[in-house]
């Protein structure tokens, strides 16, 4: 559970780091982790900012054993490298 805390913590003072620049579009990179499934980041800025449009690119190599299902779930977008 404190880690779990803690890890919200993180998420939050990330998002707080952004907050800044959103009258601009952003591309923050950040682990899969932080942004998996919506959660982490992206949770944290839409909790602060409803009506703010953010997406979720996900490395190929970070969700291609899932299902193509649980692929969709992951993130809006998968970036394929060659």
């Amino acid at each position: 559970m404190v880690s779990t805390k803690r890890q919200v913590l993180k998420d939050a003072v990330m998002a707080a780091s952004i907050e800044p620049f959103l009258d601009h579009r952003i591309l923050f990179c950040c682990g899969h982790f932080h942004s998996d499934y919506h959660l982490g980041i992206p949770y944290q800025l839409k909790k602060n900012h409803p009506r703010l449009k953010v997406a979720v690119i996900a490395m190929a190599s970070a969700v291609e054993e899932l299902t193509m299902k649980d692929r969709s779930s992951v993130a809006d977008f998968i970036w394929v490298e060659e």
